[in-house]
């Protein structure tokens, strides 16, 4: 009876192991026919991008061809006088950059100089700041230490204010113990002295 039971218990565990098994290799699978799709996706639309470019690009190259060919003989005039202004503007921007650069040179030591006073002042600023944070942590060095100082002084004379409340206190204790002692004993000699007088008074009438 125990053996089937053991026999049968192991057949069920390995049926479970064999179906979980197959549902993570159908999960694997449907992820790697989701990833697969997305791909495919994602490329589909790259190569729709790539030919709305090259449509766009074939249509304005079109269109730069024939506004070349209406204009036919007109555009090489025009392209001379094109030419010509080109070299004309070239010209004065060259000039213009020799000017720039001879006047260049001095703007660049202006440039230098300011900088340099500028990283100077950023360093003085600096070092300012620095003392600055040093005297104010000295400060406050000083002043916790003061503080700490009264509060240890404060601290010793509540101790001592302590220490002499519990010595009046026992002091009282002692003396109030004494008197009743002495109370005591009074009353006990009082006693002793009634004693021996009775016994004083007693021996004289038998005498």
């Amino acid at each position: 009876m125990k053996r089937r039971k053991e026999k049968r218990r192991k057949k069920t565990a390995k049926r479970e192991k064999k179906k979980r098994r197959k549902e993570e290799e159908r999960r694997k699978e449907r992820e790697k026919k989701r990833e697969e799709a997305k791909k495919k996706e994602e490329e589909e639309k790259k190569k729709k991008k790539t030919e709305k470019k090259e449509r766009k690009r074939r249509r304005k190259k079109r269109k730069e061809k024939e506004k070349g060919r209406r204009r036919g003989r007109k555009k090489e005039k025009i392209g001379r006088r094109r030419r010509r202004r080109r070299r004309k503007r070239e010209g004065r921007r060259e000039e213009s950059k020799k000017r720039k650069r001879r006047g260049g040179e001095k703007e660049k030591r202006e440039k230098k100089r300011k900088k340099r006073e500028e990283e100077e002042e950023k360093r003085r600023r600096r070092e300012r700041e620095k003392k600055k944070r040093k005297r104010r942590r000295k400060k406050k060095k000083k002043r916790r230490k003061k503080r700490m100082k009264t509060r240890e002084e404060k601290k010793e004379e509540r101790e001592k204010e302590r220490r002499e409340k519990k010595r009046e206190e026992r002091e009282k204790r002692r003396s109030k113990r004494r008197k009743e002692r002495e109370g005591k004993y009074a009353r006990r000699r009082k006693k002793r002295q009634r004693r021996e007088s009775r016994g004083k008074r007693r021996r004289r009438r038998k005498e």
